[in-house]
């Protein structure tokens, strides 16, 4: 059977945390050039796929992982809050080095800006017990949904829905884009609700809302 290489000619198999380089071309930010990386779990079955979390822990995946670009992680070599972290949704960091060793792009990296902690994903729990079905609730839970951190994907549509705005529609595949316009439409709602509770009020008169 083949073996898995990665980019240190390191065998690598099911259940490794990889940091694949090349993740986009390198681009300047401020005074400084930094280089895109992915973070990743190798799957059981490697169809171009590569494994990572989201911030309640659960395992998702993307397609073009590649492991022959990438670098095997041992996490008893990265720094506290790193592991929990990465299993918790940090999957896109960047270094200011090209290239180096594994310790070396991460002491480079900004992985610390990035980084999940325990109160964030305790708070993104208890955002998922919101119920948020019309705009009272909107505005009886205005306080906690303005406080923003991690929002619930099933929150920003319901809030987009009650204000009669549809979720963006991914071009050419640009998921991620198509999600930044919904975030910015849904802090919009949240800032406008917050200064003025009855900023829907004519559109619930009309039997709307």
């Amino acid at each position: 059977m083949e073996k898995n290489i990665d980019l240190l000619g390191q065998e690598v198999k099911t259940g490794d945390v990889m940091l694949e380089l090349g993740r986009g071309w390198g681009s300047l930010s401020g005074s400084e050039f930094i280089y895109g990386m992915k973070l990743w779990e190798v799957p059981e079955i490697l169809d171009g796929r590569g494994n990572y979390y989201t911030i309640s822990g659960d395992k998702t995946y993307f397609y073009w992982a590649k492991i022959s670009n990438a670098i095997k992680v041992d996490i008893d070599l990265m720094p506290e809050g790193f592991e929990y972290s990465f299993k918790h949704g940090m999957t896109d960091i960047s270094s200011k080095i090209e290239t180096g060793t594994l310790l070396e792009l991460i002491e480079n990296s900004n992985w610390k800006d990035s980084e999940v902690k325990k109160e964030q994903v305790e708070r993104y729990e208890f955002m998922k017990t919101l119920e948020i079905n019309n705009i009272d609730d909107l505005r009886n839970n205005i306080k906690e949904l303005k406080k923003g951190g991690y929002v619930p994907h099933e929150i920003v549509s319901k809030v987009l829905e009650i204000a009669q705005i549809g979720r963006a529609t991914a071009h050419n595949g640009e998921i991620g884009i198509a999600g930044m316009y919904d975030q910015m439409h849904y802090q919009a709602i949240i800032e406008a609700v917050s200064k003025d509770s009855s900023c829907f009020e004519k559109v619930e008169e009309r039997g709307q809302i």
